[in-house]
């Protein structure tokens, strides 16, 4: 059996590294696997693949095509970009799509995609099952579904069960790009001050890069609680454990995410999550007895519910124990492999519905509806405004 495997670009993030584990996953099951990407990346992280070209969308589309057969696949597996789920309409193979996560904003509608491409998949994955629920409500009709999980580096499922230090240092760890569009890093420095108002012992450690540490870093200095946070950059998995250890408390304040690697590592390492309640993962994933989840897209909120997690630390000794249990479940070699081995029969047994689009010049797929499209273009704009306006 070939399969192609699909994704936006072959650089640093969730997406390649699921591209990486499920390329693995296939060759070790006497599957051969081929990967095609949207676009390239300098920082690449993966070796063989194809690259597609072209600027206009039937360039493009061409050019995919054009690889495919290059490639020969029994079935093609989208993991991740607009552009490439749009490329599955006009694959007559049998196809299987991934989905990260179900978040609809002003620049993209998961929700949306699933509609218009849900006749030309015969089968979708995530990494949690409350996927399944979302996708057969949104197109009304029950949807071929496996679930797909994350491995875990070995270093991660060898730290002990959290015990309780009444005299250890409060730290709070953020593993993650340091990022505006998605992770909404700039939100962190007056979160942090507000926490600091009322709990100026606690400390955060941040492991991660990306382009908005600079003005991470001055605004930090300019709200005067630079003292309070540790940059550590990109953290190599064999040490992150050791550093994890030290926190009790696994932050993030994004304005969309799936299930994060990170969030089950820290887990694993002990950390209770503090996270925005967003659908699909983190919701189904992180419950009371475990963590805390805030209203997305709040500051003043996250702020608040961190402080509710340090006020009592025999509650929250509860949670980071509760949380270590259910990523040992989770993460557990045994039930891996038994969910990938179910995944790739599911492959195996994929025969094409017959629905193919020919017409390769046709309108390119959007990423929102036309009912969402002139609200989300006024919010955009009115928001390029205020900051243009906050700058002058």
């Amino acid at each position: 059996m070939r399969v192609t495997l699909l994704s936006h670009f072959p650089g640093r993030g969730g997406s390649t590294s699921l591209l990486k584990q499920l390329h693995s996953d296939l060759e070790t099951r006497q599957v051969t696997s081929s990967i095609i990407v949207g676009r390239d990346a300098s920082d690449s992280i993966l070796k063989n693949y194809r690259v597609v070209e072209g600027t206009s969308p039937l360039d493009r589309r061409r050019s995919y095509l054009q690889l495919l057969s290059e490639t020969a696949p029994d079935v093609v597996f989208r993991i991740s970009g607009v552009e490439e789920l749009d490329w599955l309409r006009f694959t007559a193979l049998p196809r299987a799509s991934h989905f990260f996560s179900f978040e609809s904003h002003d620049y993209l509608s998961i929700p949306h995609l699933a509609r218009a491409t849900g006749p030309f998949l015969e089968l979708c994955s995530a990494n949690t099952p409350d996927l399944e629920d979302l996708l057969n409500r949104t197109l009304n009709r029950p949807v071929p579904f496996q679930l797909l999980p994350y491995h875990i580096s070995r270093e991660f499922l060898t730290v002990p069960e959290p015990t309780l230090g009444l005299d250890e240092p409060l730290r709070i760890a953020y593993v993650g790009r340091l990022d505006s569009f998605q992770k909404q890093i700039e939100r962190l420095p007056r979160i942090i001050q507000l926490v600091a108002s009322h709990r100026p012992d606690l400390r955060w450690e941040i492991h991660g890069d990306g382009p908005e540490k600079a003005r991470l870093l001055t605004e930090l200095d300019a709200r005067h609680v630079a003292h309070m946070v540790t940059f550590h950059a990109w953290t190599a998995p064999r040490d992150l454990p050791a550093a994890l250890k030290r926190c009790q408390l696994f932050f993030l304040c994004s304005k969309w995410e799936g299930l994060p690697t990170a969030l089950v590592e820290s887990m694993l390492c002990g950390l209770a999550p503090v996270v925005p309640k967003l659908p699909a993962g983190i919701a189904h994933t992180v419950t009371p007895k475990m963590g805390w989840t805030y209203e997305p897209n709040k500051i003043e909120t996250a702020a608040a519910t961190l402080c509710e997690a340090v006020a009592d630390r025999s509650r929250l000794l509860a949670c980071r124990r509760e949380a270590w249990r259910t990523a040992q479940a989770m993460a557990a070699p045994e039930a891996i492999k038994a969910q990938t081995d179910a995944f790739v029969h599911r492959l195996r047994q994929l025969k094409f519905n017959g629905n193919v689009e020919t017409q390769l010049d046709m309108p390119a797929l959007s990423p929102l509806s036309f009912q969402e499209l002139p609200g989300a273009l006024a919010r955009r704009s009115l928001r390029k405004l205020r900051n243009l306006l906050s700058t002058t």
